[in-house]
């Protein structure tokens, strides 16, 4: 409970006062996420260890416009990256298509999603091997980062998807980001739960929002 508490303060903190107030270590943070910065177009993230710092890292790692994906029923998440992003803006779920999505990828934003949450292709989903259980995340993203990568080979073009997230270790953020994602659907979702069944392994006390996490004798 302590450990949850200091998390929601975090958040709060992170909220009213920007990352480098509140977050030990955020330079070298921010310089772990120099991995993304050649070709990743599509980040995708989870609910789970501190999922609002991502857009943060992301941009102030490769300099480029960094668009998060937020719901229209979290306001404050919305204004906050109004107010801390200096080069992107944050998307409302609500006003998003798979066109629009496409064409931003095309272009040199970084799109940061979480594949958890209804975005496009919420009807098709996959269960994914964590922690012994299932975790049942939709498609969609996936689907459409996959169709992506396969359009950028054939044009040439180099755009890759992969997995972040950002624990909290030792009272300081770690940011975890995975290899490249395959450009095949079902190889995505294979590789996107094995990496992050092996990031929670690691440390599970250190992460939340299990409420589609089912085991078999549940």
């Amino acid at each position: 409970m302590s450990w949850l508490a200091g998390y929601y303060l975090r958040l709060h903190d992170l909220i009213r006062h920007g990352p480098r107030a509140v977050v030990p270590g955020w330079d070298e943070a921010v310089a772990a996420v120099r991995t993304l910065a050649v070709t990743t177009r599509l980040v995708l993230t989870t609910q789970l260890g501190h999922a609002l710092m991502v857009p943060l890292l992301v941009e102030e790692a490769t300099g480029r416009r960094t668009l998060p994906i937020v719901h229209d029923r979290n306001p404050l998440v919305r204004t906050m990256y109004e107010e801390r992003l200096r080069l992107g803006e944050p998307l409302l779920l609500t006003r998003l298509g798979a066109g629009g999505i496409r064409r931003w990828l095309a272009s040199d934003a970084v799109i940061v999603a979480n594949p958890d949450t209804c975005y496009p292709g919420t009807r098709h989903t996959r269960d994914l091997p964590v922690l012994g259980g299932r975790l049942t995340v939709p498609t969609g993203l996936l689907a459409l980062a996959a169709l992506a990568a396969l359009a950028a080979l054939a044009a040439r073009r180099n755009l890759e998807t992969r997995a972040m997230a950002v624990p909290d270790v030792a009272g300081r953020i770690t940011p975890r980001v995975g290899p490249p994602l395959p450009g095949a659907v079902d190889a995505a979702v294979g590789a996107y739960g094995a990496w992050l069944d092996r990031c929670v392994s690691a440390a599970p006390e250190r992460w939340m929002a299990w409420g589609s996490l089912h085991h078999a004798n549940a």
